[in-house]
């Protein structure tokens, strides 16, 4: 891991061309090698940059930025991955990733998904999995 994949982990994921190449590196990661547990780190991450609204200073724009929202499709995807029985994430962080995503749930007037159902310190987090395919 070089020094871009490290800032977009600190970053918890970001958009800027500059962080471009390790973007594209965690991508390859997991076109490659999607069934290796570490990958899971790499899904969380994603998730988390999915999951929030970026806004990026554009001086060829009207308004000077565009705007990239939250993808639920992307987001929820990566997470119901990253948060399966083999994954290696921590309870803590799954935890956090998972209301996360119940949170974009609701912001998006999906009141069903938007629940959280999380048992901390059994070594098991679940995020409404009986209500989500």
């Amino acid at each position: 891991m070089g020094e871009v994949q490290g800032a977009l982990f600190y970053l918890q994921g970001f958009d800027s061309e500059s962080l471009q190449a390790g973007n594209d590196a965690f991508t390859l990661l997991l076109e490659k090698h999607s069934t290796h547990q570490q990958t899971d780190d790499v899904r969380f991450l994603k998730v988390v940059n999915a999951g929030r609204t970026f806004k990026t200073i554009a001086k060829d724009k009207m308004n000077g930025m565009v705007v990239r929202p939250a993808t639920l499709s992307q987001t929820h995807s990566l997470m119901m991955s990253a948060a399966s029985g083999k994954s290696v994430v921590d309870d803590l962080t799954e935890m956090r990733g998972l209301e996360k995503l119940a949170r974009i749930h609701l912001e998006k007037g999906d009141e069903k998904n938007g629940k959280v159902n999380v048992q901390v310190g059994t070594g098991y987090c679940q995020y409404a999995r009986n209500q989500i395919g």
